[in-house]
């Protein structure tokens, strides 16, 4: 290694300045004659340790010798010369010696006040205390990851039964946001928070939300995207939530082009409770005569599922199909229900096999035949009180065109679509709702019997 030696004579400049007068003793002070020694062609290696978002550990070391000096920095500039320069510049802008280098031929720094989710390059390079540069600089590149940090911003709170435009919603959580940042809201189980480390829980609704969002584009065959399911300024939302346990809400930073932003805030915890049942709601409660136009009748039992919310319906068709249970849900804005064609599960029959049961809309056809429909998601009837008081039940139609003539069960088998019962005659809508007082029945299995 090539060195350059400094000698700092200070016994000479004393005799040059006081003549022929005794030079003063330095008490043992070695410092007086102490010879800097500089190694020439030095060279560094760097050595990051871990990175945080917001700071980085690294490693500096050289070939060099103790007294060898150096200046090490971080910047997001990946012109390293350049950057060298305006260091060098700065460090040398006062005149005089500088000041801000280290020593030694080993040490670890800490690099505090970094940017999350930034791109970082560090860079060491030999510098004397005159200003003169010398040897190999070196350097290293990072990127710090997201950091996280609740935003004092926005204010989340669990806000229960409210209206979005004109639907209302059992549970909704609202946020006041007093900045531009965008942001989506999602509802978590409380021990799910408590047990999650944050930047894990933050991720793992974004993906669920990402997935969400692709469901529903290829279900609906739309093409929505982060946009649409985030807000700007103050938010509502609506979620399906389970009872008895629970929760808080969240507000979590997006970018449009759904990317996180490291933002969140976090609601106080809450159990949402079982609303007390409206007197219309509950007024359905219990068992019905449904009579069809062409007088065929069934009795039907509505329970309460959930209160304001849904119903379970049994005993259409009869004892054979009164095991299958099929929800029906309520619009208290209307204080409406409408029951929707549904998937009910997949079950054996003897001698047939494994069959798919939908709940489903049908029309008679011409011949004595049935067409059903076997698609989930479709309104089949709608349910209410008419202003006389007596309760109906219409078939769903667009405009005057009644869709379908009735409702049935229907399995859905690997060699076609067949009844689930030996009913061959439905109630036709209209449906005529009286009270009966006909109870419950031990179920059958059902047996496949095709239309």
């Amino acid at each position: 290694m090539k060195r350059i030696f400094k000698t700092i004579a200070v016994a000479a400049a004393l005799l040059g300045l006081f003549g022929c007068e005794e030079v003063p003793q330095n008490n043992g002070n070695t410092d007086i004659d102490k010879v800097i020694e500089y190694t020439e062609d030095i060279e560094f290696e760097l050595e990051v340790k871990s990175v945080t978002a917001n700071a980085a550990e690294i490693t500096i070391s050289h070939n060099g010798h103790e007294d060898d000096t150096w200046y090490a920095f971080a910047t997001t500039s990946s012109n390293v010369s350049l950057s060298i320069d305006k260091a060098v510049e700065e460090l040398t802008a006062g005149g005089g010696k500088v000041s801000g280098l280290s020593s030694g031929t080993k040490q670890t720094v800490t690099v505090d006040g970094l940017e999350h989710s930034t791109d970082y390059t560090y860079i060491v390079f030999a510098m004397t205390a005159e200003g003169d540069v010398y040897g190999s600089h070196q350097d290293v590149s990072f990127t710090t990851p997201m950091g996280f940090a609740p935003n004092a911003e926005w204010s989340v709170e669990y806000t229960g039964r409210q209206f979005i435009g004109e639907n209302e919603y059992e549970h909704t959580v609202t946020v006041e946001s007093s900045d531009k940042n965008p942001y989506f809201i999602t509802v978590v189980t409380k021990d799910r928070y408590d047990n999650t480390a944050i930047r894990d829980l933050i991720g793992e609704e974004m993906a669920s939300l990402e997935q969400f969002i692709s469901e529903y584009n290829r279900y609906y065959g739309e093409h929505t995207t982060i946009k649409d399911w985030s807000h700007i300024g103050d938010g509502i939302d609506a979620f399906g939530i389970e009872l008895g346990r629970k929760y808080v809400a969240m507000a979590i930073g997006v970018t449009h082009n759904s990317e996180l932003t490291g933002h969140y805030a976090v609601s106080e915890e809450f159990l949402p409770y079982e609303e007390e049942m409206t007197p219309e709601y509950a007024s359905w409660i219990g068992t019905w005569k449904f009579t069809g136009a062409n007088g065929v009748a069934f009795d039907v039992t509505f329970e309460k599922m959930k209160s304001n919310d849904t119903y379970i319906m049994t005993g259409w068709e009869g004892k054979e199909a009164e095991q299958h249970e099929v929800i029906v849900y309520w619009y208290p804005t209307e204080n409406t229900w409408i029951l929707w064609s549904q998937y009910i599960g997949t079950f054996t029959s003897a001698g047939y096999g494994d069959f798919d049961l939908y709940f489903c809309p049908a029309n008679f056809v011409d011949g004595g035949g049935q067409e059903v429909y076997t698609t989930d998601g479709v309104p089949i009837c709608i349910g209410c009180d008419m202003p006389n008081g007596e309760k109906m039940v219409l078939g769903y139609s667009e405009g005057d065109r009644a869709l379908y003539t009735h409702m049935r069960f229907a399995g859905v088998w690997s060699d076609g679509v067949g009844g689930i019962t030996a009913t061959s005659d439905f109630p036709t809508f209209p449906l005529t709702v009286t009270p009966s007082a006909s109870t419950k029945s031990a179920a059958t299995k059902p047996v496949k019997r095709f239309r």
